[in-house]
């Protein structure tokens, strides 16, 4: 049995409950369904209409939604990206790739990931809450909820920055001169030695970081497509391949580290 509140079409201020009894194919919705949400709902009453007693069989349900053009999805992520890029610029002075400039004045493969999965990811949430207000008003900004894989991922990507910069300390202890710090940074920083050659490890991580970046922005994107009217929602995830090869290779990339590599 389901409960839903609505309004009278020749009386919008006025507010009625009504009980419908939804068949086993509909509870997986039902269940589903928060306190707020929108939803379109057909229904036939045993005795017709007037019937006082009759009880609301329900025949159709589904969530009520507003369709969003591909456009509009493209320019709220993007836009989401800029403003991201604009704080950076102002608190850091108009340098933002200093996010991820190491102390050796080198750019950081492990910083530059983090960076660049994080923008993508809160961009992501930006751009789905902003259309979400737009859609359905204020009382549903916020109660967008993080899947599982793509929490473990962008764990997986603070984790490996994190203990990178602990294996760099740990060895620079004691030995000031052991990492001589570079003239500038370069571009080409990301995916190659202290030597300047060419390392598969770098070059990897950073491949990798690429493709998942693009692959959940057109993931976030189609899943703006249609703004359902629900108080909760859940992000698009990653799959489980893509999660898979991006933590060996972080894992891969720590252990080169320790073993003695950059």
């Amino acid at each position: 049995m389901a409960i839903v509140r609505t309004r009278q079409p020749d009386k919008p201020e006025n507010e009625v409950n009504v009980p419908l009894q939804a068949s086993a194919q509909f509870q997986p919705l039902v269940s589903a369904m928060r306190l707020g949400d929108g939803i379109n709902a057909t229904y036939i009453r045993d005795g017709g209409i007037d019937a006082v007693d009759g009880i609301n069989h329900l025949k159709s349900l589904e969530w009520q939604g507003k369709p969003v053009s591909r456009a509009a999805r493209w320019s709220s992520l993007l836009g989401a990206l800029i403003l991201l890029l604009i704080i950076a610029f102002v608190f850091i002075r108009g340098h933002p790739t200093e996010l991820f400039l190491g102390e050796d004045n080198r750019y950081s493969s492990p910083k530059f990931q983090t960076v660049l999965w994080f923008s993508l990811v809160i961009s992501a949430y930006v751009a789905i809450v902003s259309h979400r207000i737009a859609a359905a008003g204020w009382n549903y900004i916020g109660e967008v909820d993080i899947p599982q894989n793509l929490l473990i991922l962008s764990g997986i990507s603070v984790l490996a920055f994190t203990a990178a910069k602990a294996i760099t300390t740990g060895k620079a202890e004691g030995k000031p001169d052991m990492k001589a710090p570079a003239p500038q940074p370069r571009a080409i920083n990301l995916i190659t030695d202290d030597a300047d050659k060419t390392d598969l490890g770098d070059f990897q991580m950073v491949a990798i970081t690429i493709l998942a970046v693009i692959i959940y922005a057109i993931s976030a994107v189609e899943f703006m497509e249609q703004i359902e009217f629900r108080r909760v929602v859940t992000m698009p995830d990653v799959d489980a391949t893509l999660l898979s090869i991006f933590g060996l290779r972080q894992a891969a990339y720590l252990g080169k580290k320790a073993a003695g590599e950059r």
